[in-house]
């Protein structure tokens, strides 16, 4: 993985490393389930992407995403993990998905205060061209405005709504896993 600067935002961005330059290899001791159960659900997750893509397949099952991660959370705890190992986990997954989702509300924060300043920059551009000003660069520089324009407001549209609870997992599960079978 490699971090670098999205020119646009000046933000530091992590990308894969080309493919080219995985390193592969199959180590079947330390897989925790089987191949065919690991192979049903990748068949599973195509068809349930192409309902939702394409719309050519049947499948709309959905599960909310708090109801999955505390299933997952809860076989965590019950079928793998000893209690301090469980709680640490916990922890930083919660750390984690909270340090996620203040980036994404500070990402829609910036775009929020883009959007005014487009604004403005587009009405100086329909004043200058109501002044007679009007030329090849202004007009491109007006299509780039409004497709950036319409590129923000359909990201705020499409942005999920901020979950209401703080992390994924009650004070109450962490600290009172099951001891593991395994």
């Amino acid at each position: 993985m490699q971090h670098i600067s999205d020119p646009s935002t000046g933000k530091r961005v992590s990308r894969l490393n080309p493919e080219s330059e995985w390193f592969l290899q199959n180590v079947p001791g330390l897989r925790i389930i089987e191949q065919d159960l690991w192979d049903a659900v990748k068949a599973r997750q195509s068809k349930c992407s192409t309902a939702r893509n394409k719309g050519t397949c049947e499948n709309r099952l959905t599960i909310r995403r708090d109801a999955l991660e505390k299933s997952v959370l809860n076989g965590l705890r019950t079928q793998m993990m000893k209690p301090a190992l469980f709680k640490e986990f916990c922890e930083e997954f919660t750390r984690e998905v909270n340090r996620l989702r203040m980036e994404k509300g500070a990402d829609l924060v910036a775009l929020k205060s883009e959007l005014p300043k487009i604004e403005r920059e587009l009405d100086k551009a329909v004043q200058a061209i109501l002044d007679g000003f009007a030329s090849p660069a202004l007009k491109t520089r007006m299509e780039e405005l409004e497709a950036r324009k319409a590129e923000i407001e359909t990201r705020l549209v499409d942005a999920p709504a901020a979950p209401q609870h703080g992390g994924i997992v009650s004070p109450e599960d962490r600290d009172a896993p099951r001891e593991s079978s395994k």
